[in-house]
């Protein structure tokens, strides 16, 4: 599936693609095949293993790493991951109350639905594995076939630059879909 898209001012895109938890860069995309659905060919760079490396898909240092230099600013590095950290940790309950929000206002497509979206994505992965995290609320929120309960942040999700900012908007994206579920009625 599609892990990151760069989209330049011309039109062109560089994408990068995850198969089976690896992670590749497109180095050099071929000529146009003349339709959008024959695609192109491209040669890829593989980067690494998501589940080897959750920082994989964090190419970008956190907007306060940028500033770090010297061994005097370790308390800052340190306080960065526990934000990170806090972050993750937050996602855990969130998810359990919009697992209970689903189930208690009966707003799964068909009986069954939400378990056989849990049963194809796994158990929550844990708190030290934040970019998974992100990734895996965002396919519970917005899985396939949908729910309609969430808008949609798998394209947010996928293609932030850091690790902090892809936690925000799996925080944002079940959040937001939490307050609509506490509504009476259809949330779209």
């Amino acid at each position: 599936f599609v892990e990151k898209i760069n989209k330049d001012r011309i039109g062109t895109a560089s994408i990068a693609l995850a198969a089976t938890g690896r992670i590749a860069d497109i180095c050099n995309e071929g000529k146009d095949e003349g339709s959008r659905w024959k695609g192109r060919a491209g040669n890829v760079h593989w980067l690494d293993s998501l589940h080897e490396n959750d920082m994989a898909l964090s190419p970008n240092p956190e907007p306060e790493q940028q500033q770090f230099n010297t061994d005097a600013e370790t308390d800052n590095k340190n306080q960065l991951k526990t934000k990170i950290q806090e972050l993750s940790i937050t996602l855990e309950s969130l998810v359990e109350e919009w697992d209970t929000l689903v189930r208690t206002t009966n707003r799964e497509r068909f009986p069954g639905h939400l378990d056989s979206i849990r049963q194809d994505l796994g158990p929550l992965p844990k708190a030290d594995k934040p970019n998974e995290r992100a990734l895996w609320v965002s396919g519970l929120i917005n899985p396939l076939p949908a729910l309609g309960v969430a808008i949609e942040i798998r394209p947010a999700v996928l293609t932030a630059r850091t690790t902090s900012r892809r936690l925000i908007m799996a925080e944002y994206g079940i959040r937001d879909s939490i307050d609509r579920l506490r509504c009476p009625g259809p949330c779209f």
